[in-house]
Order: structure tokens, then sequence, then C-alpha cells
């Protein structure tokens, strides 16, 4: 019993786990992203970049919603930059925002989105051979490189996630392989 409740985290006094700092989803900006993403809409709204000093009105159109397993994002055709970005819903004033829509028009196709990034990893170089060998048992590896295979739109979140840009990673890239998803995977979404 103690080990199922350990393996689920359930509290007692042989296990704790970290505080998870509460990334707030308010409903004033995420139910209007969502209306206008279900009408196919262009919304205005103020955003708060973490690279722009001050917020900036903008003109965006939602397309998808995803999670990197922290935080949600909303990926959206954004008019000023002619790009598709993401933007994280707690950015997004929502006294200033939303006060106006316009149909989102032509918006192009999100390539990105619709592109498996098959990232191949390996236990990393720099790391003794026992090191490896306990980093293929952590990471589940059953042959010599681990693939892992996530949208393009969300590789930048997956290589953060795993640490892969950190200063003393534990698994290194090997390659990247992009793939179109197949006809099929693309009507699913």
């Amino acid at each position: 019993m103690e080990l199922e409740q350990l393996l689920v985290g359930t509290p007692s006094p042989a296990f704790d786990s970290l505080p998870d700092l509460q990334r707030t989803q308010d409903l004033r900006v995420l139910r209007p992203l969502y209306r206008a993403f279900r009408a196919k809409e262009a919304t205005r709204i103020v955003y708060q970049s973490m690279r722009d000093p001050e917020p900036m009105p903008r003109w965006i159109a939602p397309v998808r919603f995803a999670s990197d397993g922290v935080r949600l994002h909303v990926r959206a055709w954004c008019f000023e930059r002619k790009a598709f970005r993401d933007f994280h819903p707690a950015r997004i004033d929502p006294d200033q925002s939303f006060a106006k829509t316009k149909p989102a028009g032509a918006v192009p196709r999100d390539d990105d989105w619709f592109t498996w990034a098959i990232l191949k990893l390996k236990p990393h170089s720099r790391l003794t051979e026992a090191q490896q060998r306990v980093v293929r048992i952590e990471f589940g590896f059953t042959s010599d490189v681990l693939e892992a295979r996530t949208r393009k739109a969300l590789e930048f979140y997956t290589k953060r996630r795993w640490g892969l840009e950190q200063k003393e990673p534990r698994l290194e890239r090997v390659s990247i392989d992009y793939i179109p998803m197949s006809e099929e995977e693309t009507d699913a979404n």
C-alpha cells in the first residue's frame, strides 16, 4: 500500500514533494480566446511580452492551445509580426483586451504545428560511463538512442523542460528529424 502511495504521490510520512508554483488561469482571458478560436476570429489584445519593456496591443487569431507541462499557451497568428507565436494567457491584460474582434481572414497554415520533431537523445558525452549507464536507466532507454516525438511548434518547450539547453545536461541531442504529419494525422487536428 505504501509503495502505491509513493508512486502516485500521496502525502505520507515517507513522501514529500516540491511546492508547485501555481500559474494563474484567468477565465476573463481564456473564455474570449477560446471563443475567438471557435469562431475563427481575430481579437485585439494587450500583451506583456518578456522581450518588450511595456505591454503592447496586437491583433491575434488563436489557432491552438498547448501545455508545456507547467502552463497553458495559446498558439496564434500574430498580425503585427506576421508569424505564429505562443502567448501565455496570464500576460494578456483582461481589462484592455478583447473589446474588438474581426474575422481572422486567411490565416496561413501552421506548418510547425503539423510537423513532428523527432529528437534523438543519448546520455551526455561528458558523463562517465557509469553516469551514462544510470541516465539510460533513469530515462528508460531501450537502445543506444532515445527517440522523443513532439510538434516542431513545441520543440522549444521540450528542450527547456528536459534541460537540453542547461549548463550541464544529462542528455544531449544526437539529431532532430522533422517529418511532416501524415494526411490522417493532419485531419485529426
